[in-house]
């Protein structure tokens, strides 16, 4: 049988999560810059854009490990027609980023690259992003920008390409 490039995909995801466990979730870096007073934004006049990006590494000494590290960058923007669009030259709002690194125990190294990458982008995404989530919330709240959380994460309904960057989420 000759599998596509998405059963191969999820053929990788399953042979990582069938060799793992997870251990433990932390924050490694997270960084805020604001260009606007902060209780001139809102989520009625601010814009967000949110990209993810991926990477990993894996340990193949014993205890064998694999480290999945998911970065969210947000930027806020303006909308457009808001007091707080004609106030600001470049729209710019803030800028947050962080940094989450999800650690799994392997019973052996027998992986793929594209396997650990795959898995990363999913199983590290899902396990990450309820910690992501509060995270930003209590981020933004203790920089006094009220109201603002992320959405919730939606599984795919069928596998992604992996080798394509996860979709951006706009609000």
């Amino acid at each position: 049988m000759i599998m596509n490039k998405q059963e191969k995909i999820s053929q990788d995801i399953l042979s990582v999560v069938e060799k793992s466990n997870l251990r433990s979730i932390s924050t490694k870096q997270t960084y805020f810059d604001m260009h606007a007073i902060p209780e001139s934004v809102s989520p009625q006049n601010t814009q967000l854009k949110i990209d993810y990006s991926f990477h990993h590494q894996l340990f193949k000494e014993e205890p064998f490990e694999l480290v999945c590290f998911i970065k969210i960058n947000i930027l806020g923007t303006a909308k457009k027609g808001t007091s707080l669009y004609k106030v600001l030259e470049n729209q710019k709002v803030f800028e947050f980023q962080c940094t989450f690194a999800a650690n799994y125990r392997l019973k052996d190294i027998n992986i793929s690259k594209e396997a650990c990458e795959a898995f990363t982008r999913y199983n590290g995404l899902f396990n990450t992003y309820p910690f992501i989530r509060e995270h930003t919330h209590s981020s933004f709240s203790k920089m006094g920008l009220v109201g603002f959380l992320l959405p919730l994460l939606k599984p795919p309904t069928k596998p992604v390409d992996s080798s394509k960057q996860m979709p951006t989420t706009k609000k």
